[in-house]
């Protein structure tokens, strides 16, 4: 392809301590794979990159879609090495890596899409050193393997920064898609196969996200999250299952469309029955979906209202469980 062959032009007329520098803007992790297949094929290497703000905040709100505000600069060197790295031994120089520059990148104040983007190159410096890299069954690691390392890496990364390091274990796949997506897209448009490989890194899958949850909904080859008021016509949203409580995203969703409505006993009623009355777990995960929704936003407004209204609901159910406690007596 074209962009093979001229990185493997590149190489033919770079000398041998000399460099390449390369400013790459690309929302899809697709895309990234071939940037980097091309590099590693052309035997040039990644030694330094970094994010650039290239963008204005008022054109990517405009755009409706996934829009990167960040371009990124890689650095990239004639590899000289031959060497192959074992995956058990490069993956943990990978995390470490990549977590030293996660710090700096979130300090920096780098968000949303930016971050998972933003955490390609460190990946790459490591993984491009070796002329190959190898699992223990002799498998080859591809950049599409890596690619959906960094992902994991990134999105347990960005969890526990946004829910402050507050009981993450107890947060449901379903969720934590939910709090992650609305922190790196908002509300924007994103390609059905990042929005797969999100779920992936997270232990769901989109097509159940899409066909059973009622939590995506596509249009063409994209996908959204679906908002609570879209997600009104399951009368059972929220409910629990068989005797296990549904995902915290539905409750939160069902719980803001009850504090809507106006009807506080429902909502009283419809807590203490959901299997999270005596969670506070819930309480911090609507706190953080608060956080990151963009102020103006009719989701964030509805889910502030529902906070606001926490310690009447919580009164309401320690009430009516004290009843309820004192009738069995």
């Amino acid at each position: 392809d074209l962009m093979s062959e001229s990185f493997k032009e590149s190489y033919r007329v770079l000398k041998d301590n000399g460099i390449m520098v390369i400013i790459f803007a690309h929302k899809s992790t697709a895309a990234w794979e071939t940037l980097i297949n091309s590099l590693l094929n052309a035997n040039l290497v990644v030694t330094a990159s970094w994010p650039i703000s290239t963008e204005s905040a008022t054109r990517i709100r405009a755009q409706k879609s996934a829009a990167l505000a960040s371009s990124i600069t890689i650095v990239c060197r004639k590899r000289k090495s031959e060497e192959e790295g074992y995956f058990s031994e490069v993956k943990e120089e990978l995390k470490k890596k990549i977590k030293a520059k996660l710090d700096q990148f979130w300090s920096q104040g780098i968000r949303g899409a930016d971050f998972f983007i933003s955490a390609i190159g460190p990946a790459v410096e490591v993984f491009g050193k070796y002329k190959r890299v190898m699992k223990l069954s002799g498998e080859e690691v591809s950049v599409a393997g890596l690619l959906d390392l960094v992902r994991e890496i990134v999105t347990d990364y960005s969890l526990e920064k946004i829910l402050h390091g507050r009981h993450m274990g107890k947060v449901d796949e379903q969720t934590r898609f939910y709090l992650l997506w609305r922190w790196a897209y908002d509300d924007n448009d994103v390609p059905y196969d990042d929005a797969r490989k999100l779920a992936q890194a997270l232990g769901t899958e989109a097509d159940e996200l899409l066909n059973k949850k009622d939590m995506l909904e596509k249009k063409g080859d994209k996908v959204n999250l679906m908002e609570p008021w879209q997600r009104k016509k399951n009368a059972h949203l929220g409910e629990p299952k068989g005797g296990i409580p549904a995902p915290m995203i539905d409750v939160i969703h069902k719980a803001c469309l009850l504090w809507e409505k106006g009807n506080k006993q429902e909502l009283s009623e419809f807590i203490e029955n959901s299997g999270y009355a005596d969670d506070d777990t819930i309480w911090n995960v609507a706190q953080a979906i608060s956080e990151v929704l963009p102020d103006g936003n009719k989701e964030k407004q509805l889910i502030q209202g529902l906070l606001a209204s926490k310690q009447s609901i919580s009164k309401d159910v320690s009430s009516k469980q004290g009843k309820l406690g004192e009738y069995f007596r």
